[in-house]
């Protein structure tokens, strides 16, 4: 019941994003304010976003790949809510160019996209490299003792 919920308030956060942000752009009076951290929109978006990778029961729901990749995600989701902002700071400074995020829904979109693939992407490596890193400590200290 509250995945549902979760998933609800996610879908209403995005698309208030989008259509927030459309309607200052389109009044000339865009600021980046839907887009920022501390916005209603993103805030409860982000929220919900969290509880639907991490404690929603998605055996239940998928099967195959798609069950495969939502594990991963939920395991790596508090690691991906870290490194995110990292990632979308560079993405919107340095990779995607300014004119290809002009309109509201494609921009938004884009940026998700982008932005979720890679900060899955880093946190799978960077578990990868501590979990390696452990090991490497591990065989020298029982190796010299």
């Amino acid at each position: 019941r509250f995945s549902k919920i979760a998933l609800l308030v996610f879908l209403f956060g995005w698309f208030a994003t989008v259509m927030l942000t459309w309607y200052q752009k389109a009044t000339g009076a865009y600021a980046e304010f839907f887009y920022e951290y501390l916005s209603p929109n993103v805030v409860f978006s982000s929220i919900a976003m969290f509880y639907l990778f991490r404690f929603t029961a998605w055996e239940t729901y998928l099967r195959g790949f798609a069950r495969r990749l939502v594990s991963i995600i939920s395991i790596h989701s508090f690691d991906v809510f870290l490194i995110h902002p990292a990632i979308l700071f560079f993405l919107k400074m340095y990779i995607v160019p300014e004119k290809f995020t002009a309109h509201a829904f494609t921009g938004i979109l884009t940026l998700f996209f982008f932005t979720s693939v890679i900060s899955v992407l880093a946190a799978i490596f960077l578990n990868f490299l501590k979990y390696t890193f452990r090991a490497k400590v591990k065989q020298t200290l029982s190796g010299a003792a």
